[in-house]
Order: structure tokens, then sequence, then C-alpha cells
């Protein structure tokens, strides 16, 4: 056996797979009015040996999720059959480099991106078996693959310190795939830009629509309120379309609006995990945006039922269809977290379900989103003041 599958197979072994009996049973949501759509639990992806301070990051595509395990160095490829979940592959860079492979992880279709410490790995799949199709650098320290997003043959590489005449505003890269060969296409940077924006912390893509984050952009008065920016696609040319900022009233100083962003279709949703509502401080919030023709404008304010000081709601946040989730990873402590449901009818969005763990820490830090299916991630169980390993990611799906 060659290094490389070796070192695949002792990875995939620090995996527990749980009987399929137990991945699927289903688990309770917030008690919803008879006629509401609710969310229900699924599965349940891993658990992956972890330490306190390690998180997972998830994406989802159909009947493919993604976990990336960055501690790990891996990256482990989930495969849906009917209702229940099973480990597919085991994803490590080929160059057995211990860089954090798996800080960031997109999927669409055949192809998983895994960003890793200044490196982005792409793999395709043929059957049921993946493979390394390239490798994707930066000669410099400067973020590059701390996020990462892909749609059909275009990807896009967040790097967040990146330079842009000799300033550490943020870049984004995108990359255009031709066969096998990926090159580059466009480096995105924000209109208006400034130093330490941190443009590229977060990313999204749909067709030939990207969102880019811009947690630290600085406004009015409001060091760190933060923006994020849409850019479209025309041929082969990239062109800034929209800021994106949360109203005056709302901003305030290091909201970090920008964080979390998500794309579906003409709707956007970014989050805002630092932002204060009334007197609760660090509460966070979320937007909603939805573009007609080339203009964007906001929908509605996402806010918490009873949410708690520090929370963090807007962490991570995932969109599909009329449906939106938001992580609030730290909400009554870092011991708990929750994932709250919003569903949009007639033009006025509700809140429908809180979504929580019993003892997990940091439920909602990562939340994702394909069609009817979400995934949520906690970092692992707490009793008291110890905390237990085993991160996981858990999977609802939407039901009529």
């Amino acid at each position: 056996m060659s290094s490389y599958l070796s070192r695949r197979a002792a990875v995939a072994a620090s995996v527990l797979v749980l009987p399929t009996a137990l991945l699927c049973a289903a688990a309770p949501v917030a008690a919803q009015p008879p006629d509401d759509p609710v969310l229900s639990r699924q599965g349940m992806l891993g658990p992956f040996a972890s330490e306190f301070h390690n998180f997972l990051s998830i994406t989802v595509s159909e009947n493919t999720a993604v976990v990336g395990a960055s501690w790990h160095n891996a990256a482990y490829v989930w495969e849906r059959s009917g209702s229940s979940w099973s480990l597919q592959d085991t994803l490590l860079p080929e160059d057995g480099q211990e860089n954090g492979f798996g800080r960031a992880v997109a999927v669409s279709g055949d192809t998983i991106v895994v960003g890793a410490v200044d490196e982005a790995h792409v793999f395709t799949r043929t059957g049921a078996s993946w493979s390394q199709q390239t490798e994707l650098t930066s000669s410099e320290a400067n973020g590059f693959g701390t996020a990462v997003a892909v749609a059909g043959d275009t990807l896009v590489v967040g790097v967040p310190f990146g330079e842009f005449n000799n300033r550490e505003v943020g870049l984004a890269r995108v990359y255009e795939r031709s066969g096998d060969t990926w090159s580059s296409q466009a480096t995105l940077t924000a209109t208006p830009r400034g130093d330490g924006d941190r443009f590229g912390r977060s990313v999204a893509i749909i067709d030939d629509t990207v969102l880019v984050g811009a947690p630290f952009d600085d406004s009015v008065n409001h060091s760190d309120a933060g923006s994020a920016h849409v850019f479209t696609r025309d041929g082969t040319g990239w062109s800034h379309q929209a800021r994106l900022r949360a109203p005056a009233r709302d901003r305030a100083e290091f909201d970090v609006f920008g964080l979390g962003v998500s794309l579906a279709d003409d709707t956007a949703v970014v989050g805002a995990p630092l932002a204060d509502v009334g007197t609760t401080t660090d509460v966070g919030s979320a937007y909603v945006f939805a573009r007609q023709g080339d203009s964007w404008s906001r929908e509605v304010r996402l806010l918490m039922p009873e949410g708690s000081p520090g929370a963090m709601f807007g962490t991570g946040v995932a969109v599909s269809g009329d449906t939106v989730v938001v992580g609030a990873s730290t909400h009554r402590g870092p011991g708990a977290g929750s994932a709250e449901v919003f569903v949009e009818a007639a033009g006025t969005w509700t809140h429908r379900a809180t979504l929580t763990r019993p003892r997990t820490t940091y439920f909602g830090y990562s939340v994702a989103a394909s069609e009817d299916t979400f995934l949520v991630t906690s970092n692992g169980f707490s009793h008291g003041s110890y905390h237990y390993g085993f991160a996981r990611a858990v999977v609802y799906v939407t039901e009529p």
C-alpha cells in the first residue's frame, strides 16, 4: 500500500461510523403549528475525535456532504442513499503537508474543493472514488484557502490578507476549469476597499454570481462594521454589482457583518454575529437581500426570538429556496448553541424552529444547505465544566 493510501486508511479510522439505525433516528425540533413545514433530523456525520477549540467546516450538494476537520488534516465525504448516510471516502493532501487541510470545504456535483493554509485542493469523483485533480497555491502567506466555493467549472478562493496596490485589503481569486485544467480567470477586490477589511474571509457562488464577505470593512464612525460584495460574470469578465451593508441605524463598531455569507438564486444572506440588538450585546443578526434585475435591496433583518448576550447569531448562515438557517454557536454559552430556522411566505419571513442538541458545544458554528437538506455542526459534548471530543455534523431535511 502506498504511503498516501496508508495515511488515508489511518485518518479514516479516526471517524466513528455509527449504525444506520442510530444515524437515521428522528429527533424532534421546536413545536410548530400543524400546517407549517419543519426540519426533521435525518442523520449524523461523524463523530470525529476533537478538542474544545476544534471546529468543523461543512458543505452539501444534493446527496453528497463533505466535512472538513483541519486538526486531522483531512476532509470526509459522505453519500446519501435514500435517507441513510455513509462514509464514502477520506480526502488527504497528496503532498502530505500538515497545514490545516480541511479548514474550508465546498462541493458541486463531482467536484470538491478543500482549503488549507495558502492552498486549495481540487478533487473529482469517478464512480465512488475521489482523486486529487489539482492543487492551487499562493506564493505568499496571505490566507489563500481560508474560504472556498465552487459551482460547476468555476472556483472561488478567499484571500483575506491579500494585497492590492501594496495594501492588505483582501482578495478573492476566481478560477475556471477547461477539461482537467484550472486557470486563473479574475482577481476580485472590494469597492471601496481599505486596509484590514479581510475581504475574502467568506465566499459563496451560484452560477455567474459571487458573494464575498469583508467583515472588518469600516463605515463612517464604525470600525469593523463589515460589508459583503456581489460580483457578476459576463462572458469571462467579472464586475462589481453591489456593496451590501446593514442599514445605518443598525450599524455599529465590530459587528463583523460579512463573517458568514450564503447565496441561492437571487437571494443573499449575510451574518453579523457581533451586532448588538437593543441593550443585548453581541447577540448577532442576519440580513436577507433580494435581487431584481441588477439591483439588490434589504428584505429583512433576522433576529433570534430569545437571543442571549454573546450568542453570535450569524456565525454561520445558509439559504435554500425559501428557508434560511442561522447558527448561534454561543447562545447560552459555548457549552450550548442553537440554529434558528426562518421561512419566507408571500414576502414575509417567519421564525419557524430552534434546533438544539443537548449537552453539545458550539452547536451552529457552521451551517450549510442544498435543496431540502441542511447541516449544522457542533464540536463536542459538554457536562458541567468538562468537554468531551467527538465533533459532528447533524443532518436535517425539510418536511412538506
